[in-house]
């Protein structure tokens, strides 16, 4: 599967005050794999990819790499 996530954050606040190189947003592409692995157990693995910026500062966004394990749990 193929995902767009957004994530959005405020600029952080100390004493009332910005801090600078913090808070904005960005928008991922975000290519996922999923594989059953048989008894209700799925693997699954992502690559957050940044394809767009508005952050405040100066700020580095680099792809995150993802990987995860899902138990079903009951009955089929």
């Amino acid at each position: 599967m193929i995902e767009l996530n957004y994530r959005f954050a405020g600029q952080d606040q100390q004493d009332a005050e910005d801090v600078p190189n913090t808070g904005g947003s960005i928008l991922y592409l975000t290519p996922r794999l999923l594989v059953d692995l048989g008894g209700g157990v799925v693997l699954c693995g992502a690559v957050e990819i940044p394809v767009a910026r508005d952050l405040n500062g100066a700020q580095e966004e680099k792809a995150v790499f993802n990987v995860g394990l899902s138990f079903l749990f009951g009955s089929r």
